[in-house]
C-alpha cells in the first residue's frame, strides 16, 4: 500500500543579520543567482540570509536544527559582493528546518492514479509556502 514518491528530506540553514541603520538603513530583497543566495529585510533592522544551493539529506527524526558559524560565515561573505555595506553587520541568531525536495528539484503536482479526487502538491524543495 501507500504512494512511493521521490521525496527526499533536506537540511536547510538560514541565518539573521543586524544591520546598523545608520549604515544600512533598508535593502531590496532577492535571489542572487551568482553568488548562490537569497536575502530579505526581516523587521526594521535584520536581514534574513540563505543559500541558494542544494542542502543535505538527513533524517527527519535526527537533524541538526541548529544553524553552523561557517555556513554563515562563507555566506555571508557572498552576500556582501551583492549588498557591500552588509559585511558591517552582526550576526543575530539563525536556525535549520526541513525543505521537501525531489532529484529535479521540480515540485510535483498531480493527480493520484486510481483515486479519484485526490491531488498531490509537495515536494517543491523551497519553493512553496513560507
Amino acid at each position: 500500500g501507500g504512494i512511493d514518491l521521490p521525496l527526499l528530506p533536506t537540511r536547510h540553514e538560514v541565518f539573521l543579520l543586524k544591520r546598523d541603520l545608520n549604515i544600512l538603513p533598508t535593502h531590496p530583497g532577492g535571489g542572487d543567482m551568482t553568488n548562490l543566495t537569497y536575502f530579505r529585510p526581516e523587521g526594521k533592522d535584520l536581514t534574513l540570509v540563505g543559500n541558494g544551493n542544494h542542502e543535505e539529506v538527513v533524517d527527519p527524526n535526527s537533524y541538526n536544527p541548529r544553524y553552523t558559524l561557517s555556513y554563515a560565515q562563507e555566506v555571508w561573505e557572498r552576500l556582501a559582493n551583492r549588498i557591500p555595506d552588509i559585511d558591517k553587520a552582526e550576526l543575530f541568531t539563525g536556525y535549520s528546518g526541513l525543505y521537501t525536495t525531489t532529484p529535479d528539484l521540480h515540485p510535483i503536482i498531480d493527480n493520484v492514479d486510481g483515486i479519484s479526487g485526490l491531488y498531490l502538491c509537495t515536494g517543491f524543495s523551497g519553493h512553496g509556502f513560507k
